[in-house]
């Protein structure tokens, strides 16, 4: 009898920790996905409707909010949904092929829209006079990076399979060897070079301001002395001549 109050005391402790851990996970996920789409909602909406804010930077700034948008509004809701599920697949045959590659492109655009905003940053800086590039043009770059991205999914959307029984959604690769490639590809693209691009571009910054703030500094120290040369010269030549004048009246 003992023995048996142990247990369900045992199992009523498991059932309120797992309680306590499964609101505080759901907690977490509405937070995120609430400040993540307010956030970017708001940057979205101040660009597109504040006429002065809509230069060429501010553009991949509009693309990167909305990319940063997309990513939490197809990611949380599905994923809480499996996780809650003990990962059955509800969602269908369509959506299996779906879901996960447009999970993966707007994460990966921003990724790749965040290079090329060092870059730009980067260009400016450094070629302070040159031509900004055309808001056209920036538009060609974000529908670039956007096209290559869903090509970069490709494979994966190929890849996934729906099985009806068990309701499952998983990835079926011909061989081992390709799923490992494409894994790398994928970090490659969304990682390791954006990645090596903004550290590279944001390093080249650091050295061009500390190189100009250190030259302005010198400029400014050196004017400064002659500034006091000029002085201190113009107050011994007024001593000479008062001491002139001195001895022609005596």
């Amino acid at each position: 009898m003992l023995t048996n109050n142990t247990n369900l005391a045992g199992r009523s402790n498991d059932t309120f920790e797992y309680m306590e851990f499964r609101v505080f996970k759901i907690a977490l996920y509405v937070a995120i996905f609430t400040f993540s789409c307010v956030g970017n909602s708001l940057v979205a909406i101040v660009i597109i409707g504040a006429r002065g804010m809509r230069t060429t930077p501010n553009l991949l700034i509009l693309n990167l909010a909305l990319c940063d948008l997309l990513t939490p509004a197809l990611s949380i809701p599905f994923d809480l949904a499996l996780e809650e599920l003990n990962q059955e697949w509800p969602f269908g045959r369509v959506m299996c092929k779906l879901l996960w590659p447009f999970q993966t492109a707007p994460s990966t655009s921003s990724s790749l829209t965040l290079a090329v905003i060092s870059l730009d940053r980067f260009k400016a800086l450094a070629k302070p006079l040159s031509e900004r590039p055309s808001s056209i043009r920036v538009v060609k770059t974000v529908v670039a990076i956007h096209v290559f991205s869903i090509i970069l999914c490709t494979p994966y959307f190929i890849a996934l399979q729906y099985n009806s029984s068990p309701r499952s959604c998983a990835e079926t690769w011909t061989k081992l060897g390709y799923k490992q490639a494409y894994t790398i590809v994928l970090f490659l693209f969304q990682f390791a070079l954006p990645l090596a691009t903004m550290s590279a571009s944001y390093l080249l910054i650091y050295r061009s301001v500390r190189s100009n703030t250190t030259r302005l500094f010198s400029e400014s120290t050196k004017n400064h002395r002659h500034e006091r040369r000029i002085i201190n010269k113009n107050s011994t030549s007024s001593k000479e001549e008062s001491e002139l004048d001195r001895k022609s009246v005596v």
